[in-house]
């Protein structure tokens, strides 16, 4: 996949319907893996992130709910962190 470009984009056209149930529906259960795949779709990502992944990700993983749970606080530190490191392509991306 790391190779593969079209690949990663494959990924998310297909994950990304399933996730968005999963955290629009609160499955309790599968919202940690949800967080721990999106941190790896991002590492393997070339960037910039697409404005999906900063709109209508990182905004909400500022809900207090998401970290009253602690089986999602080591995914979403992890995901923060990634999202962090991809964060300045996004910035150069939208201030040109």
């Amino acid at each position: 996949c790391q190779g593969d470009a079209a690949a990663v984009s494959n990924f998310e056209q297909t994950l990304f319907p399933a996730f968005q149930i999963v955290l629009e529906k609160d499955v309790q259960e599968f919202a940690p893996y949800v967080f721990q795949i999106f941190s790896q779709l991002i590492e393997i990502r070339q960037p910039p992130l697409p404005p999906v992944y900063m709109d209508s990700l990182f905004q909400p993983l500022l809900s207090p709910i998401l970290w009253e749970r602690p089986g999602n606080v080591p995914a979403l530190v992890r995901l923060l962190q990634v999202g962090k490191s991809h964060a300045h392509s996004y910035r150069l991306l939208c201030s040109s």
